[in-house]
């Protein structure tokens, strides 16, 4: 996937400067996986790229299913990163 250490860095700072709950996941490197869109832009446009979403049990069926407390902190999120990102971005140096 398209995550990165710094882009991982920016979502968790403004998660935790806004009391937002973050859920990781991880899927080892020897495990087959869905893939998406994001490795080969990002890595082709040069931009920070982050997969994010609403944690969803049964992703891609007909029971696909979400909590609302989830779909809210998803939005809170959303709003958060568009309002901090900039600032945020500005005070580090990436090498």
């Amino acid at each position: 996937y398209a995550t990165n250490r710094v882009t991982t860095f920016l979502i968790e700072e403004i998660a935790k400067r806004h009391d937002i709950p973050l859920q990781k996941f991880v899927v080892r490197n020897d495990m087959g996986c869905g893939s998406t869109i994001g490795p080969a832009l990002s890595s082709k446009a040069g931009v920070r790229t982050i997969d994010v979403g609403i944690p969803q049990w049964a992703m891609h069926s007909v029971r696909e299913t979400c909590g609302t407390k989830d779909v809210y902190s998803s939005y809170q999120m959303i709003k958060a990163y568009f309002e901090e990102f900039p600032e945020l971005d500005a005070s580090f140096k990436v090498d």
